[in-house]
């Protein structure tokens, strides 16, 4: 994910390595956990803000949650 202040890219959305990993990992829990729910915590000192906004609309378009671990319990 390039920062988009460097290309003509939207902001919001998400391509490249960093869509792949995501695909990759949500169907390899998927594939582990027959049944379960995929859900996901965005920590908020690991991204930068048009960062997060990009992931996060990706991972709705999954139907995945995003909360923080209280959330999920």
């Amino acid at each position: 994910m390039d920062d988009p202040g460097q290309s003509k890219a939207d902001p919001s959305t998400i391509g490249g390595t960093w869509r792949k990993s995501i695909q990759v990992a949500y169907e390899a829990t998927k594939s582990a956990f027959p049944g379960g729910e995929v859900i996901a915590h965005l920590d908020h000192k690991s991204f930068k803000s048009w960062q997060k906004v990009a992931i996060a609309g990706f991972l709705n378009e999954l139907n995945i949650k995003i909360g923080k671990p209280n959330d999920f319990y």
